[in-house]
């Protein structure tokens, strides 16, 4: 299911990241069942070059494929991509038909398909080359992770590698002070262990996360209040 603002929208989930928001019908088809190969361990492998960077893509990967049933070129690009979330955990990649989710399109400013989006921040529209995808991927500097992907490291467990990339840089990545106030008590409690690991590292890293807290508890509940006391 793909979330919206009034509830789920339906998708099909395959695998752990696959979400497909579209009908597998036409031409859209032939890859969406590759997938599903793939999910059975029955399809062939990625091109070496591409697998190996691939395998250096360490930070989660947000990426976001608009199409429509119609369009000749995006089964080139979904082919391309569809992949990916199998030979790495750390990508998730929704398809999107701009057609059933006009609202969703419009959001993301989607005029034409095929487009791809990475992190929301990242866009490719028409022909695609997977290689340079794969290398924007892989080459992102961890300051420029949303919100929403610093949230999906803390609840795969990956809390430590937070903590560390902001001490290996000397930074508060501005996304996560989000965290601390975020209305999703696990996710706020995901941070604080976080900000709790940096003050026992680093007080000094710390302390700057006094100044953008201070500007927001006037607006906070009860409740987070509370928290970033």
């Amino acid at each position: 299911e793909l979330p919206g603002e009034d509830g789920p929208d339906p998708a099909i989930l395959v695998g752990d990241g696959l979400i497909y928001a579209a009908l597998p019908l036409g031409l859209e088809l032939e890859p969406f069942l590759e997938a599903l190969h793939r999910l059975a361990g029955q399809a062939a492998p990625l091109e070496p070059a591409e697998q190996a960077v691939l395998a250096d893509v360490g930070l989660p990967a947000e990426l976001r494929v608009y199409v429509m049933r119609q369009c000749p070129h995006c089964p080139v690009t979904l082919k391309a991509l569809l992949p990916l979330p199998f030979f790495n955990s750390a990508v998730k990649l929704t398809v999107i038909d701009a057609e059933l989710f006009p609202e969703k399109a419009a959001a993301d400013d989607i005029r034409s398909v095929p487009v791809v989006l990475l992190d929301g921040r990242f866009r490719w529209t028409g022909e695609l080359k997977a290689a340079e995808v794969l290398a924007v991927m892989r080459d992102r500097d961890p300051a420029t992770l949303t919100a929403e992907s610093l949230a999906g490291m803390l609840a795969d467990g990956r809390a430590g590698q937070v903590t560390d990339f902001m001490l290996e840089r000397d930074v508060i990545f501005p996304a996560f002070v989000e965290l601390l106030v975020h209305p999703k008590w696990p996710v706020r409690l995901g941070a604080m262990v976080v900000a709790e690991e940096l003050a026992a590292a680093n007080p000094p890293l710390a302390l700057r996360l006094v100044a953008p807290l201070w500007e927001r508890f006037e607006h906070l509940g009860t409740a987070l209040q509370g928290d970033v006391v």
